[in-house]
């Protein structure tokens, strides 16, 4: 059966609808081709496709490829340890309050992720860049719209969920969660196209950072603590290394594009040695947790330092290695680089979370 392909520039006015999949009920238009993404001349080639006809896979692989699950990690890593420190602590706080508040911030970032694969395909870096965002909306799974429906039912989902808290603790919580969400419309919103220049880097930071701990702590106990504000840092530090790792992998695409941010702004050479900066920095951080969460130095705990003392240095020269052996942004390599200091990231997060969960079952006096 021959293929039914339409090509539309971006002044035509049925651009729009097919690119959000609203032109049709019982068909989907399928982006084969892009050229000039982000740009008053862009043109898009599309295969109108009958929904009946698309191959989707089941519904529970379309939640996880754009609920993107696996970046969760990164917002529920500080979630958990907070929680491990609270027990520790032996603080009390409400059960109930604290699950409403974990819904919460898992149904904001649910809507942030499935907003940003919408902006990302209307901008043109998930059609030109197959490995970028879910790829939902490219293969006809899903359409932009609905994509775009179901993150705005997340962001109130999110907000109701967290409205119990705001009530136990008022003053504190409005200030926070005002701020946080205030700084999600930027961070996502592609009307102001604030994700895609420098700067979004600090949004991004404070979002995953300070803002989370500080504003997940306060709706628990009524009360902030250096160390969550600590645990924020580092969790900022590393959400933005996985978007400055991002930015790098695309850094040719951003540049077609002529999308601005920090690695775009310096180049291939100079980004370099900044991503392996902010990765040491981050390293830096990590130690300043492992003795946050180290009880009086004991032997176990001599060894436990060590261990990860041992990470921090292997992962530092892997990473160097790695890093500056890439020739350019086309360099076949970048990618696996990428996915290397990624798994590097979450090997530290594992050691953090193993290390609190046997401190908190070792107060329960359970040995295993």
């Amino acid at each position: 059966m021959a293929k039914t392909l339409l090509t539309l520039s971006k002044s035509d006015p049925r651009f729009q609808k097919h690119l959000t999949g609203t032109f049709s009920k019982t068909e989907r238009a399928l982006p084969v081709q892009s050229l000039n993404i982000n740009q008053s001349f862009e043109t898009v080639t599309f295969e109108i496709v009958d929904l009946v006809n698309i191959n989707k896979p089941n519904l529970i692989s379309i939640i996880l490829a754009t609920w993107k699950i696996r970046h969760l990690i990164v917002t529920f890593f500080p979630i958990l340890m907070i929680l491990i420190s609270l027990q520790l602590a032996a603080e009390n706080f409400d059960g109930i309050l604290a699950s409403l508040n974990v819904l919460a911030v898992f149904f904001l970032s649910i809507s942030v992720n499935l907003y940003n694969d919408y902006t990302d395909h209307l901008v043109g870096l998930d059609r030109v860049h197959s490995g970028s965002g879910s790829q939902a909306i490219q293969k006809g799974w899903v359409s932009a719209h609905q994509v775009l429906f179901w993150s705005q039912f997340f962001l109130l989902t999110g907000v109701l969920t967290g409205l119990p808290a705001l009530f136990v603790f008022p003053h504190v919580l409005v200030l926070v969660g005002g701020t946080s969400l205030g700084l999600i419309f930027i961070f996502s919103s592609r009307a102001t196209g604030f994700k895609f220049r420098i700067g979004a880097e600090a949004a991004g930071f404070l979002l995953l950072g300070p803002l989370l701990t500080t504003g997940f702590s306060v709706s628990l106990t009524g009360d902030w603590r250096w160390s969550f504000l600590f645990l924020g840092i580092f969790n900022g530090f590393l959400a933005v290394f996985f978007l400055h790792l991002k930015n790098f992998e695309m850094l040719f695409i951003n540049h077609q594009a002529h999308l601005k941010n920090t690695i775009s702004i310096l180049g291939f050479e100079k980004s370099k040695d900044f991503l392996f900066v902010w990765w040491l920095v981050t390293l830096v951080l990590f130690v300043g947790l492992l003795f946050d969460f180290l009880p009086e130095i004991q032997s176990e705990s001599f060894v436990v330092l060590i261990v990860g003392l041992s990470m921090v240095i292997f992962f530092a020269l892997r990473t160097r290695k790695k890093l500056f052996q890439l020739q350019s942004p086309l360099d076949s390599y970048v990618g696996h680089f990428v996915k290397s200091a990624r798994q590097s990231s979450f090997f530290l997060l594992l050691f953090l979370v193993i290390l609190g969960l046997g401190r908190l079952l070792d107060l329960l006096g359970v040995h295993l």
